[in-house]
């Protein structure tokens, strides 16, 4: 089941809060710590940030009120739920700044408290990019973790991606689907993996008038290490495509074209 979950994490960044808004806001330091920017983050146009693997949040700013507030929302890999995001600065005696991110979308509750684990992580990069000067960001993750909201009950979404014909928008790829008790299983094979497979687990649960399906893609590791990185990257995208036309198309098509 999931519900509306607000995150609130925090973290003192020992720099004035005018540094500390930079690192928020300029794409060139944002990408020190977070991720590459499409876009822009200090108005209310549309922006998009890529984490290089191939996974990236599409969204646009709400309100910037330099340097103390920023809301803005986003959808990752531009489906699924949205969530509403803020950075809240607080400036301190000591010339630190006390950095706070509220995070309100739809979860389940495991989801949340993974959004809990994954706040901590980018807020420990930002200081730690901003006490060191050096690039804290990371390089790619192993898995792909992705979803989307189907308009459709849980058991039509089941149905329709235990069909073999659905999985056809992933080119060149051959697909083995286990309907178990809780989730999709579906083991993907590409003939650039030589023989190795990755699979896909997908669960559903009921998310207002239709599905959220949740996937989790894992097995890259285990590919060549040479192509490990690009053939995660080029899986990203089509989980991307494929998440997009599951879901209302003129709606993302919208969002993506409020990017750049």
């Amino acid at each position: 089941m999931t519900r509306t979950y607000t995150i609130v994490r925090q973290i003192n960044v020992p720099a004035p809060v005018e540094q500390c808004w930079r690192y928020l806001t300029e794409p060139d330091l944002v990408g020190d710590w977070f991720a590459g920017v499409v876009g822009s983050i200090a108005d209310n146009s549309g922006f998009e940030f890529h984490f290089g693997d191939g996974d990236f949040f599409r969204g646009a700013v709400e309100s910037a009120d330099a340097p103390l507030n920023l809301r803005f929302w986003w959808r990752f890999m531009g489906a699924g739920s949205r969530s509403d995001i803020e950075y809240a600065l607080l400036p301190l005696a000591d010339q630190s700044t006390l950095v706070t991110v509220i995070d309100r979308g739809e979860h389940s509750a495991a989801g949340a408290l993974e959004m809990c684990e994954g706040w901590d992580d980018f807020l420990m990069r930002l200081e730690r990019r901003v006490r060191t000067g050096v690039n804290s960001r990371y390089r790619w993750t192993e898995s792909i973790g992705c979803g989307a909201i189907l308009p459709a009950p849980a058991d039509e979404a089941r149905v329709l991606l235990s069909r073999p014909e659905t999985w056809d928008a992933f080119p060149q790829t051959l697909v083995s689907i286990e309907d178990t008790d809780k989730q999709l299983v579906v083991t993907m094979g590409d003939a650039a993996w030589h023989g190795q497979t990755t699979a896909a687990s997908l669960s559903f649960c009921q998310s207002g008038a239709g599905t959220r399906v949740s996937v989790a893609h894992r097995g890259f590791d285990r590919l060549s290490q040479p192509i490990q990185f690009d053939e995660r990257k080029r899986y990203a995208g089509y989980w991307a495509a494929f998440l997009a036309g599951l879901e209302a198309p003129e709606t993302t098509a919208k969002e993506a074209g409020a990017v750049g």
